[in-house]
């Protein structure tokens, strides 16, 4: 009697030891096995970025980098976007996964912004129209300075309102001349004149930005010049009185960079 007990009570602990070694088999099996769904189908490996067809900035793509190798399971998407619109290069950041393993973000561009085609690193050209005093002879400054980019080699940006250069690939005929990459101050300053510029309608042909001042070119107009140091709104406001008073058939440049308008 004695001795079945003692067989039967063997027999109950080894189905309970097998048991175990069974629930423990298996848990390490589906742990292998999500590990390895996580590797090929969840780890993110591809970052895909588009911004008003084209590839995002280059700090969005540096911050998009940070999540590569995470889990798309552990990702948080409301924190990316959050983190993408707060670098001010996008006004919206929609996130969402693809399998295997992308992460895919596609960004609204600030409503307001405006193309340059950069010319560094090569000073700018001096200009004749400043030593001419007899109007006929005046050669408008667009004129020189369209020579000028012609044979230069830019980069095309893209300038937001919070004075940031992204580099884009759009086509633009607003040209960006400096011996050297303008501060955040000068960027400020010409995005306020664009967006002046576009207010008042003037429908520029090409407009050019120089260290300290701009041209703006409008078709079978004369070139109009203007100081960075000058209110924007008010001095195009003075630009369109002028317009209406005087007739400028032969007139090359209307300079308004200072106190009186100069006319040639």
């Amino acid at each position: 009697m004695d001795t079945f007990k003692a067989s039967t009570h063997r027999h109950s602990s080894l189905r309970e030891s097998a048991t175990k070694i069974f629930w423990l088999l298996a848990g390490l099996c589906v742990s292998a096995g999500l590990i390895l769904i996580n590797q090929r189908f969840l780890k993110i490996t591809t970052i895909i970025c588009q911004s008003d067809n084209s590839p995002c900035p280059e700090a969005i793509q540096n911050l998009a980098e940070n999540y590569q190798g995470r889990s798309l399971l552990l990702l948080r998407q409301r924190q990316l976007a959050r983190e993408i619109i707060a670098t001010g290069l996008a006004d919206q950041a929609k996130i969402s996964a693809k399998l295997p393993g992308q992460l895919v973000i596609t960004l609204t561009p600030p409503t307001t912004n405006f193309y340059l085609k950069s010319v560094f690193g090569i000073p700018p050209p001096s200009l004749s129209f400043e030593d001419t005093t007899v109007s006929g002879q005046v050669i408008a400054p667009s004129v020189e300075l369209a020579r000028f980019v012609a044979a230069s080699n830019g980069k095309t940006f893209r300038l937001l309102e919070s004075g940031v250069l992204d580099q884009s690939e759009h086509e633009t005929t607003t040209y960006l001349i400096a011996s050297e990459i303008p501060k955040s101050d000068y960027l400020l300053t010409a995005f306020s004149w664009l967006k002046a510029i576009a207010g008042a309608k003037l429908a520029p042909e090409t407009i050019y930005l120089l260290p300290r001042m701009l041209v703006v070119k409008v078709t079978d107009q004369p070139d109009y010049l203007f100081s960075f140091a000058s209110d924007p709104s008010p001095t195009l406001l003075a630009l369109q009185r002028l317009l209406m008073a005087v007739t400028i058939s032969e007139l090359s440049v209307i300079d308004f960079r200072y106190s009186n308008p100069i006319l040639k």
